[in-house]
């Protein structure tokens, strides 16, 4: 345990981000805008100095770590995609490459600009599909660096996610009204052909949604009584 404040430094309004590099190389902190804390660890799980990296985006409302999806022969460096608002008022999202040896960013594989203005939600696809899933309140998007894919939703605001599948083909899916829906990427092997969303039926507002299995869910909700559905 430890202290990562820093003595300068304005606290996000979108409240703090912590995440774990899906290689276990790095932590990745959110905490004062313009600003990205990392602190690696190694493969024993011991903690090594913890260095800020300047980041350009101001106003972020979601960072996710994306999986590496690389051959075995190559190592791919920590990636992470940012979910942004310029001061115009547009979303879009960035990658960039977290460089351990430089302490710095270096450019990521991808970007994609103007999206649906109620975006905040990320939710990085594991492989062998891999590329990240933005959920707006009216549209959803699978994004990587060969594909975008686009479908229409009822204007709603996700609160919560669980992944069903392992290689993250299925999604389940809470809203701000209780309802839980399931979200399903179609793939031919890897490559990616469209999305499909189908509604399942109303629980409480979930927080926390986790599959655990034979079609049984649990919702963990913070606004009424947490279900086993």
């Amino acid at each position: 345990m430890g202290d990562v404040s820093d003595r300068i430094g304005r606290p996000t309004d979108n409240g703090q981000i912590g995440i774990i590099d899906p290689d276990c190389r790095l932590i990745g902190l959110h905490l004062y805008d313009g600003l990205f804390k990392v602190i690696p660890f190694d493969n024993k799980g011991q903690l090594k100095e913890a260095f800020n990296i300047r980041l350009e985006e101001l106003q972020v409302l979601d960072i996710k770590f994306l999986y590496g999806c690389s051959k075995p022969t190559i190592v791919v460096k920590p990636t992470i995609v940012v979910l942004y608002q310029d001061n115009k008022d547009a979303r879009h999202i960035k990658t960039y490459e977290v460089s351990l040896k430089d302490k710095d960013f270096t450019e990521g594989p991808w970007s994609q600009n103007n999206l649906d203005n109620g975006a905040s939600l990320l939710i990085p696809v594991p492989p062998p599909l891999c590329g990240v899933l933005i959920i707006g309140e009216e549209t959803i998007v699978y994004c990587s660096a060969n594909a975008f894919k686009a479908i229409p939703i009822r204007p709603s605001i996700t609160k919560a996610y669980g992944r069903v599948d392992a290689d993250g083909s299925r999604y389940l899916l809470g809203d701000h009204a209780g309802l839980l829906h399931l979200l399903v990427i179609t793939h031919e092997k890897e490559k990616v052909s469209g999305l499909k969303i189908e509604f399942l039926g109303e629980t409480s507002i979930a927080s926390t949604i986790s599959y655990l299995d034979n079609a049984v869910v649990f919702v963990g909700s913070s606004y009424g009584d947490s279900q086993v559905w």
